[in-house]
C-alpha cells in the first residue's frame, strides 16, 4: 500500500521538467517523421537559388547551366520517388514528390520565358526539350510504378503540359503586333479550359474506372488530387504569361516581377467555370450533394471575379477598357455565363438551377437597362429572361400549374416589353404589354383547373377595373397624340370583356368588376361628351348638363331593377253570386 512519502513530489518552478521537454521532442520528431517536409524545404530553397541565378540585366548569358541544374534536380526527385514507391513503398512521401515534379515543370517553363524573349530559336529548343522530358518522366513513373490512368484522365493531362510548356511558343511566333501578343496571353486561360473540361467523358465514366489504380489512394483522391494541382499552376503559368511576354513589362524578369501588368482575377473565369462544370457533373453521377452544390456555387464566385478590384495598375486598367470595348463589360459577360451555366444545369436534370436561371435573367435585362453595354444589339439583354419564361410557361402547361404558367407569362411580357424597338407612342407602348399580362391572367384562371385558378379569375377580374378606373379618369392632354376617343373606346372594350368574363365564370368577384368597369366606362363617356359639347358650342355648363343626364339615367335603372323585383299583383275581379 503506497503512503504519501512514496508519491514523488512535483516539479517546482525551479525544476527542469525533463519528461515534459522529452515528451515535447517526441511530438516534434513524430511530426517530422510523419509529414516529412524536408522534401519542401529542399524544393523551396532550390528555387529560390535559381531565383538568384536569373539575373536582369539585358546582356546575352548562356542559359544552358542553369537549365542542367533544374533539369538534373528535377530528375534526381524523379528517380527518388520511383524508388521509394517501388522498393519502399513509402507513398506519403512519393505524394509530395509527385506534386514536387509538378511545380519544377512550371519553374521550367517560368525559366524560358525570358530566354523565349532575347532569343527565339533557343527558346524554342528549350520548351521543346522541357516538354519532351516532362511527357517522358511522367510516362515513366506512370508505366514503372503501374499506376492506372485511363486515356480519359491521360489525354487531358498531356493537352494540360503540351499548353504549359508551348503556348508560349504561340504568343512570339508570327508577330511583332503588341497588341495582338497581349491578346493571345489572354486566350491561354481560355485554352485551359477547355482543356479541363476534356474530362468530362472521365467524370461520366465515375469511380468504377479507377477502382483499382495501383496506389493506396482511393477516388477521387487520385488522380483529382494530381489535376487539381496541376491547375493551380497553369493559374500561376497564366500570371506569369502577363509578366513576361505583356510588350510592357518585358524589360526584365526581376523587373517585371516588381510591377503589375495587365493581369485580372477575370483572367482564370474560364479555368474555374470549367472546374465548376466538372464539380456538377461529377455530383450528378456520383449522387453527392457537396459536389453538386460547389458546381452551382462556382458562377457566383466567377462573378465575383469579374468585378474590378481597387487600385489596379494602368494596365490592368487598359487591357480590361480594350476588353469592354470589344467583348464588353467582364461583369456582364459573367452575368450571361452565369446564365448559361444555370441553364445547362437545368438541362442536366438539376431542378433547383431554375431559381440561379430565373434570377440571372432577371439581373442581366435590369442591368442591361440602366448599363447600356458597347456593341450589345437592342434588345438582347432581356433574350436570356425571355427563354427562361418559355421554359417556365412550358413547364406550367406540362404541370397543370397556373402558378407556373402566370410567372413564364409575365416573364415573358416584361421581356417582350424590353425587346420592343420602342415604335410605338410610350403610353401605348406600356398599356400593350401590361394588357397582354393582364389578359393572360384572366387566360390562366379559365384554362386551368388547379386550386389557384379562382385566385387568377379574381385578380385578373380586378385588374380589368383597376384598368378601365385609368383610362376613365385619364386626361386626354397627358398623351396628345393618341386620337381623340381612344380611352373611351378602350374603357368600352374592357367593359364588354369584363362582362363576358363575369357571364362565364358566374363569380361574384368578377360581377362586382363587371359592374365597377362600367360605371367608369360611364364615367369616360360623360367626360369626352362634355368636352365635345364644350368645344363645339363654347359652353361652360355642359360638364353639369352631361352630368345630368347621367344621374337621370342611373335613376331610371334604379327603378327599373325595383320594378322587376317588385311581385305584380293581379286585378281583382267582380264576384258574381249566382242562386239557384
Amino acid at each position: 500500500m503506497l503512503t504519501a512519502s512514496d508519491v514523488p513530489p512535483s516539479p517546482g518552478p525551479g525544476d527542469d521538467p525533463r519528461g515534459l521537454r522529452q515528451s515535447g521532442l517526441q511530438t516534434l520528431g513524430m511530426f517530422l517523421w510523419t509529414h516529412n517536409p524536408f522534401y519542401l524545404i529542399s524544393l523551396a530553397l532550390v528555387l529560390h537559388s535559381t531565383r538568384l541565378w536569373h539575373h536582369d540585366s539585358m546582356e546575352a548569358f548562356n542559359p544552358w547551366p542553369l537549365m542542367s541544374i533544374i533539369g538534373g534536380y528535377l530528375l534526381l526527385v524523379a528517380v527518388t520517388g520511383f524508388l521509394l514507391i517501388k522498393l519502399g513503398r513509402v507513398w506519403d512521401d512519393a505524394r509530395s514528390i509527385l506534386l514536387m515534379i509538378l511545380l519544377l515543370f512550371l519553374e521550367l517553363t517560368l525559366l524560358v520565358d525570358d530566354i523565349l524573349i532575347r532569343d527565339v530559336r533557343t527558346g524554342t529548343m528549350l520548351l521543346c526539350m522541357g516538354w519532351s522530358a516532362a511527357v517522358m518522366i511522367s510516362e515513366c513513373l506512370l508505366i514503372g510504378l503501374r499506376m492506372r490512368l485511363p486515356w480519359t484522365y491521360r489525354v487531358p493531362f498531356h493537352v494540360l503540359l503540351a499548353l504549359m510548356f508551348l503556348y508560349p511558343l504561340v504568343i512570339v511566333s508570327g508577330t511583332n503586333d503588341a497588341n495582338a501578343m497581349v491578346w493571345r496571353i489572354f486566350w491561354f486561360s481560355p485554352c485551359v479550359g477547355v482543356a479541363l473540361l476534356g474530362l468530362l467523358p472521365a467524370v461520366h465514366r465515375g469511380r468504377g474506372e479507377l477502382a483499382q489504380n495501383g496506389t493506396p489512394w482511393s477516388w477521387p483522391l487520385y488522380p483529382w488530387a494530381l489535376f487539381g494541382f496541376l491547375t493551380i499552376c497553369l493559374g500561376l503559368r497564366a500570371w506569369a504569361l502577363t509578366l513576361s511576354f505583356d510588350p510592357v513589362m518585358s524589360q526584365g524578369f526581376d523587373e517585371a516581377m516588381q510591377m503589375q501588368g495587365i493581369f485580372g482575377s477575370y483572367f482564370l473565369i474560364p479555368v474555374v467555370l470549367a472546374l465548376g462544370v466538372l464539380a456538377l457533373e461529377a455530383g450528378i453521377v456520383e449522387r453527392r450533394q457537396a459536389l453538386l452544390l460547389a458546381g452551382l456555387i462556382t458562377p457566383l464566385v466567377c462573378l465575383r471575379m469579374a468585378v474590378p478590384f481597387d487600385g489596379a495598375s494602368w494596365p490592368y486598367l487598359e487591357f480590361r477598357q480594350h476588353f469592354t470595348a470589344r467583348f464588353g463589360s467582364p461583369t456582364w459577360l459573367m452575368l450571361n455565363g452565369c446564365w448559361l451555366f444555370y441553364a445547362y444545369a437545368l438541362c442536366r436534370s438539376v431542378k433547383v438551377a431554375a431559381v440561379g436561371m430565373l434570377g440571372m435573367a432577371v439581373t442581366i435585362m435590369v442591368c442591361g437597362r440602366i448599363w447600356p453595354q458597347p456593341g450589345v444589339a437592342f434588345g438582347l439583354p432581356a433574350l436570356p429572361l425571355l427563354l427562361t419564361s418559355g421554359w417556365v410557361l412550358q413547364q406550367g402547361w406540362r404541370r397543370g400549374d397556373s402558378w407556373y404558367f402566370v410567372a413564364g407569362l409575365l416573364g415573358a411580357c416584361a421581356a417582350g416589353r424590353d425587346m420592343d424597338p420602342g415604335l410605338w407612342i410610350p403610353l401605348v407602348r406600356e398599356a400593350v404589354w401590361w394588357n397582354l399580362s393582364c389578359l393572360g391572367i384572366l387566360l390562366s384562371g379559365l384554362v386551368f383547373q388547379d386550386r389557384a385558378a379562382k385566385y387568377w379569375k379574381q385578380v385578373g377580374s380586378a385588374l380589368l377595373a383597376v384598368n378601365c378606373l385609368v383610362a376613365a379618369v385619364l386626361p386626354n392632354f397627358v398623351e396628345p397624340s393618341l386620337p381623340y376617343g381612344a380611352l373611351l373606346a378602350y374603357c368600352v372594350a374592357a367593359t364588354t370583356l369584363a362582362v363576358g368574363y363575369a357571364w362565364v365564370t358566374r363569380i361574384f368577384e368578377c360581377r362586382s368588376a363587371a359592374a365597377a368597369c362600367m360605371v367608369f366606362a360611364a364615367a369616360r363617356l360623360m367626360l369626352d361628351s362634355a368636352d365635345m359639347l364644350k368645344r363645339s358650342f363654347h359652353w361652360d355648363g355642359a360638364l353639369y348638363f352631361v352630368v345630368g343626364l347621367g344621374t337621370f339615367v342611373i335613376a331610371v335603372v334604379i327603378s327599373a331593377i325595383k320594378s322587376a323585383r317588385s311581385p305584380l299583383t293581379p286585378p281583382k275581379l267582380p264576384t258574381v253570386i249566382v242562386r239557384n
